[in-house]
């Protein structure tokens, strides 16, 4: 068994376990300092796309021995539908970790009156790609900004307002993106812009509950 010395090697780690290759390719990752290329001009934000860290996993994994199998398994009479991460040893196929989530539709390009939008299958390409990202993610720990110190930036910026309880609950009782956009325009109107930050931190929050 290699030492803990030796697995900064990827020829050693080649010889580790999963947790073992997994842990490695989460820390070179790290190194590399993957920069943010997908823009939200709605919310004024930046997030990763799969291209951003994709290359760098594919990389990586191939130096040590691992591969991703991703799949959504259907929804049955014992569970609901679920997107499904497999991280797999390649050297040991039999070795593997398992990421899971619940999945939701995804509606792409309706707008505030719940018109247009993409035909069933770019929806459900919007769904696949959505959840993938979501799941290397989790699995190999890349962390997009903090929704809690999103909040307290709002918070202690005197030239923007943060919403009350009620307004945050408005937003959150939404239960589709249908719904979701012209309530969060609504209340755009009706406040300000002073406001827009944190109607949008609360907007993104309330998405990705629902994507």
């Amino acid at each position: 068994m290699p030492t803990e010395k030796e697995m900064n090697k990827p020829s050693s780690v080649r010889e580790g376990n999963v947790y073992q290759k997994l842990t490695f390719v989460r820390a070179e990752l790290v190194k590399r300092q993957i920069r943010k290329s997908g823009k939200n001009t709605y919310s004024n934000f930046v997030y990763y796309e799969l291209g951003d860290f994709l290359p760098h996993i594919n990389e990586l994994n191939n130096e040590v021995g691992l591969m991703t199998k991703f799949n959504i398994v259907s929804k049955n009479q014992y569970s609901e539908e679920k997107a499904v991460l497999e991280i797999i040893n390649a050297d040991k196929p039999e070795e593997k970790i398992v990421f899971d989530s619940d999945t939701a539709n995804v509606q792409i390009g309706v707008n505030a009156q719940g018109k247009g939008g993409a035909d069933p299958i770019q929806n459900l390409g919007g769904k696949i790609t959505y959840m993938r990202r979501y799941l290397i993610m989790s699995a190999y720990e890349i962390g997009e900004a903090d929704s809690v110190d999103a909040t307290k930036e709002v918070r202690t910026n005197p030239n923007e307002l943060s919403l009350n309880a009620d307004q945050i609950k408005y937003i959150m009782e939404s239960k589709d993106l249908k719904e979701l956009f012209p309530r969060t325009n609504e209340l755009k109107t009706k406040l300000g812009q002073k406001y827009f930050k944190s109607i949008a931190i609360h907007y993104n929050r309330r998405k990705e509950q629902i994507v």
